[in-house]
């Protein structure tokens, strides 16, 4: 006569379950062509992207694209939570250009309105409106 199996429990499911929904996660995989960067898969609320990520340039406009950081993982190398921390979308306007005239105002620009706009000239002595002021 056959002994009857022993039941069976189901196995427990893994400490660290894997996120889904609302889930930001990149896989770094290769270098880019120039060595710059790095090729990425990301995958953000359940849709599938390729993409490259590059370090970020002092100076260099952001020009629509999005500033993240990543935080690699210890279980699986080269698999990164993704943290927003500028997103592209907001602010871009058509073209990577905002309308109105450019705001400048560092220590260079100052200088040189100084440069361009001083009164190299000494006032008129005697005769004549004293300029200086205007």
């Amino acid at each position: 006569m056959a002994k009857p199996k022993p039941a069976t429990r189901p196995k427990a499911a893994p400490k660290t379950a894997p996120k889904t929904a609302g889930a930001d996660v990149a896989l770094v995989h290769s270098p880019t062509e120039d060595g710059k960067g790095a090729r990425i898969l990301r995958l953000r609320d359940g849709e599938l992207s390729a993409g490259e990520i590059r370090p970020v340039v002092e100076g260099q406009p952001l020009a629509g694209r999005e500033l993240v950081r990543l935080h690699g993982r210890e279980e699986q190398p080269g698999v990164c939570d993704v943290e927003v921390l500028h997103d592209g979308a907001a602010g871009a306007t058509e073209g990577g250009r905002a309308s109105g005239p450019a705001r400048v105002s560092s220590d260079a620009y100052r200088r040189g309105w100084g440069q361009v706009f001083a009164n190299d000239k000494t006032p008129p002595k005697g005769d004549g409106p004293d300029r200086s002021l205007n």
